[in-house]
Formats: C-alpha cells, structure tokens, sequence
C-alpha cells in the first residue's frame, strides 16, 4: 500500500512539473481573438527547452521570431509586421547552417531567395516578386 501511495505521489509531482512548463500558443489568424497580447511569447518543447519565441503588439507578431530545434540550435528567424512575414528570413540545418535566406514584403516572398544544401554549398537561386517566382538559376 505504501509502494503504491508513493507511486502516485510521484506520478502527481511529475505532472505538476511538466504543468508547470509555460506553454502559449499563437490563435490562427481565422479564429477570433478574444483578449489582446502584448508582450513577449514563448513555447516550449515537451523537454522544456524554448521551441518558439517573439514578441507580440495587440495579439499580432510583430519584430524577429525564432524558432528552435529540440536541441536549442536555432531553426530559423523571421521578422513580423503587425502580423505580417515582413523582412528578412531565413532557416537552417540542424548543423547550424543556412537551408535558405530571402525576403519577405507583406506576407509575399520578393526578392532573391538564396538556398544552400546541408553542407554549406550553393544550391539555387530564386527571384520572387510579389509572391511570384521569376526566374531560377541553379548550381552548376
């Protein structure tokens, strides 16, 4: 009886400590948000490490985000508007280095976007504008 006592004891405080983890979500943008958010937003991964993190202007995104690996190396950072995917963004392997940088204007992808392969090497090139691909021009 004492066994299973201290077993649910433990059971009960290992679900408070992981309850005790702060984890936010974002709302999609096509749900109502009831109450506004101000402030910096933080998720984390079930280990506890931080898997996203911002700031957020009434209830939008707004500055650089980062998202993280499980690990903590960084996945990739992007910069917000009011919402909006606006600026410079860019992703990376698991090693640390670039799968892709480019631009975002007004959620669109414009510009040239710049992806590399696992190693580091050049991969290809891609002009946007206004969300729409241009012309590629690959590794040779």
């Amino acid at each position: 009886m004492k066994s299973l006592s201290l077993l649910l004891l433990l059971l009960i405080s290992c679900s408070q400590e992981q309850a005790n983890i702060p984890v936010e979500k974002i709302i999609a943008a096509d749900q109502k948000q009831k109450t506004k958010t101000d402030g910096e937003f933080i998720e984390y991964h079930p280990n506890g490490n931080i898997k996203t993190k911002g700031l957020l202007k009434n209830g939008k995104r707004t500055g650089v985000w980062t998202s993280y690996f499980l690990d903590g190396k960084v996945q990739s950072e992007s910069k917000f508007d009011k919402g909006k995917l606006n600026g410079k963004t860019a992703a990376y392997y698991p090693n640390g280095n670039v799968q892709y940088m480019g631009l975002y204007v007004n959620n669109q992808k414009d510009d040239h976007w710049f992806f590399y392969q696992e190693d580091g090497s050049y991969l290809k090139e891609i002009l946007f504008k206004n969300g729409d691909k241009v012309t590629t021009s690959a590794s040779k």
